[in-house]
């Protein structure tokens, strides 16, 4: 089920629900504060009867709040700078699901 309106947009992303607020930092560029959720799901590699597992840090941020993150700028969130290894929207077009390197 996708995001059907403004308003399931905005309940995602509240900072006292689901988001933080955090800051992206274009490279070169001057940081602004967003509202992102920065999780660490682990990625799961199938090779026949043998799984491996690696982890992987990835956020989701409005498009409205950040226009095109390019790989090499960061995120900043909590304590930690994570630097955007790829970006792409998600089938709505309203989210950038963001790979960030650890």
């Amino acid at each position: 089920m996708g995001l059907e309106t403004a308003a399931d947009l905005a309940g995602m992303f509240d900072e006292s629900e689901f988001a933080q607020a955090a800051f992206y930092i274009p490279a070169g560029g001057a940081a602004r504060q967003v509202s992102a959720i920065v999780k660490a799901p682990d990625k799961s590699f199938d090779l026949g009867a043998l799984g491996l597992s690696a982890p992987q840090r990835v956020a989701w941020v409005r498009k409205s709040e950040i226009e095109a993150p390019k790989a090499g700028d960061v995120i900043e969130a909590g304590a930690e700078n994570l630097t955007i290894k790829q970006a792409q929207l998600d089938e709505t077009g309203q989210i950038w699901m963001i790979d960030l390197a650890l």
